[in-house]
């Protein structure tokens, strides 16, 4: 087995971590928010995100 060197992470690569962690909740999150609009209010708020 070969040692392999610990490799460290920039604050980008976090903050990236973060932003599409926060982008998936959303997107899982718009069909229960839309659950109980109308069709024209959901595809409203679809195209507007």
């Amino acid at each position: 087995m070969t040692d392999q060197a610990e490799k460290k992470h920039s604050a980008f690569w976090g903050v990236m971590v973060i932003a599409g962690t926060v982008i998936g909740g959303g997107m899982f999150a718009l069909p229960v928010d839309l659950a109980g609009a109308w069709f024209f209010w959901g595809a409203f708020i679809l195209i507007i995100a």
